[in-house]
């Protein structure tokens, strides 16, 4: 009976020191550091092949067009610089097409794809495709028809390789895929705009069929969301208005409501930004702010663009507070303009006509900050754990996260808290509830303070006591990247990062206390130690409390490999490993864990 009530004593005592001995940790951010992390900065364009132009500006005939040269291969020397030196984990590459304008895709074609998928797979790298009829100087695209059984042949590789693919650029239509002027008449023109008519919705639904429903499409232009969504309408404001935002019950539901993004080809272009925000119902600031909510759960990616490329007129109608020949490229509006409307990407290697704007962003000071505040970019604040935890019981775990990007993930991410034994290195994982959006870094959104939690969790039997450190997995849920560290998340802190692991290290050690016993009262770390531990022939057991009658040693497997009697035994015959001796005492049965070197 007193035994009795001194285990209960016991328990009772450690339940409050679970309550009251939780230790909350603050974090240094890392405000400074441009380093690499997954599916958001700047991209990098490969781009296809320059070719003398003998056609004019656009061609829309096609057999005035003469250029068939594909885009070149990835060249993953070129690729793990850009990662090392600029921090770059993007790729833009835009596949010349057209010499399949009046036939299917070549085997020759469809193996130099996967090629270049698994040369990215190789350099770390994720790719947002796209695919045009035309390049240099622009020109004809392809009849509706084609394109869908294009569509229906990149089916099969996309969906092989998708987990090295961040999105797509929808592409296809037009000159140079950017959704104008179509020489097959994949857009209506009668009505004197861009409209979409039943060959456009014929190649847009394919897109979001053949696609896996994990990624997006970024598609030029939002009249072209208005049109579909609202439908097409005799009344040329009410199909061009903006329909109402995506709201965070039906983001990321697969649909292609939810996998509709937004890309932008003009940034610094002019008013409008050459026709982005200009639309029918000519409601500038209307288009603008839609995208502002949009992008909370789409991604917006895009380029540069020339400066005043589409020429402006002197009044200010998209509300930016620049107008006529103001240059749009400087670093006040281009960071506003980045932040407010939440881009994930921009391409880096801009150049068309020598005209690039981010040298004037070195210039300017701001290059380095949107590097930086491209897409996510995630911050530890604190975090509450408990310091010790004993089997049986539940235990939960805080930690307060801020985002200082400009967006959040469009891509699913898993998110999994690891203990991880100081001594043998032995890792167990506790995922979060992902049904809490709050543990969910899509919904991370720039600007805004979360608290991520892992609530009411108890200890795997399997997990022997120990102390153990504590560390934060943002992995990529794929399973052909779930554990490769350069596609999880890294933390914008300081002395957190792992590069080994892909873990985020949150300076904690708990001290877990999960042996098994019978009526041991006194079964806690300062009894029953095994010195040394590691131990190499000689398995010895010190500062016992009570005799120890017999030792059963017994490997990861649940197999009993050696018996002994006393506290010590030779273990000179069994192999290398991770072990865990049961400890046969007159009180009771100890399990304390060991490594075999």
């Amino acid at each position: 009976m007193k035994q009795e009530l001194m285990l209960i004593v016991v328990l009772l005592t450690h339940c409050l020191a679970i309550s009251i001995n939780a230790q909350d940790i603050v974090y240094t951010g890392d405000f400074d550091t441009n380093f690499p992390n997954p599916e958001r900065g700047y991209c990098y364009s490969i781009d296809p092949n320059f070719e003398n132009m003998t056609w004019s500006f656009c061609e829309q005939d096609p057999a005035k067009y003469t250029a068939t040269s594909w885009t070149n291969p990835m060249n993953i020397s070129q690729l793990k610089y850009l990662r090392a030196s600029k921090g770059f984990t993007l790729v833009l590459v835009r596949y010349h097409i057209a010499e399949f304008r009046y036939k299917l895709l070549s085997p020759e074609f469809l193996a130099r794809l996967r090629s270049d998928f698994s040369t990215l797979r190789e350099a770390k790298f994720k790719m947002i495709p796209m695919f045009a009829y035309n390049w240099v100087g622009g020109g004809p695209d392809a009849d509706a028809a084609t394109i869908v059984g294009h569509l229906d042949q990149l089916k099969p590789v996309f969906e092989e390789n998708y987990d090295v693919i961040a999105f797509m650029h929808l592409g296809f239509i037009g000159c140079w895929g950017e959704m104008h002027s179509s020489a097959f008449g994949n857009l209506d023109i009668s009505k004197g705009y861009n409209r979409l008519n039943d060959k456009t919705f014929s190649i847009i639904n394919k897109a979001f069929e053949v696609l896996p429903k994990e990624r997006m499409i970024a598609v030029r232009t939002p009249l072209y969301k208005f049109q579909y969504f609202n439908g097409l309408n005799t009344n040329a404001v009410i199909e061009n208005t903006p329909i109402s935002n995506i709201s965070h019950t039906e983001a990321f539901n697969q649909s292609i409501r939810s996998r509709w993004g937004n890309h932008e080809d003009c940034l610094v272009c002019g008013e409008w930004n050459c026709g982005t925000y200009n639309t029918p119902a000519n409601n500038p600031q209307g288009v603008i702010s839609f995208l502002e909510n949009e992008n909370k759960y789409v991604v917006q990616s895009g380029e540069s663009g020339i400066v005043n490329g589409c020429g402006s007129p002197d009044i200010d109608y998209d509300g930016d507070g620049f107008k006529g020949s103001d240059p749009r490229d400087t670093c006040t509006r281009v960071t506003e303009m980045l932040s407010r409307l939440r881009w994930s990407t921009i391409n880096e290697n801009f150049n068309w006509n020598n005209n690039p704007s981010t040298p004037k962003w070195k210039e300017q000071g701001c290059y380095y900050e949107i590097a930086k505040k491209l897409g996510y970019r995630f911050r530890l604040i604190s975090g509450t754990f408990p310091n010790q935890i004993k089997d049986g019981q539940s235990f939960s775990i805080s930690l307060k996260i801020t985002n200082d990007g400009y967006a959040s993930c469009y891509n699913k991410r898993g998110v999994e808290f690891i203990f991880r034994d100081k001594i043998t290195g032995e890792k167990f994982a506790f995922p979060v509830d992902d049904t809490n959006i709050a543990n969910d870094p899509r919904f991370w959104i720039s600007g805004e303070t979360f608290t991520v939690t892992l609530s009411n969790v108890t200890l795997p039997q399997s997990m022997p006591s120990g102390d153990y450190e504590i560390l934060l997995n943002l992995y990529d849920p794929h399973p052909n990247l779930r554990n490769t560290p350069e596609y999880s998340i890294r933390m914008a802190n300081l002395n957190v990062w792992e590069a080994t692991t892909g873990y985020n290290n949150l300076n904690k050690i708990i001290s877990v206390n999960n042996a098994t016993f019978l009526n041991d009262v006194q079964n806690d770390q300062n009894s029953y130690i095994i010195v040394p531990n590691p131990t190499n022939n000689l398995l010895t057991v010190e500062k016992s409390i009570h005799d120890i009658i017999s030792i059963d040693l017994i490997d990861i497997s649940g197999k009993v490999v050696r018996t002994f009697k006393g506290n010590q035994g030779d273990i000179s015959i069994i192999s290398p490993g991770i072990y865990y001796a049961y400890l046969n005492t007159i009180n009771g049965i100890v399990v304390r864990k060991f490594v075999k070197v």
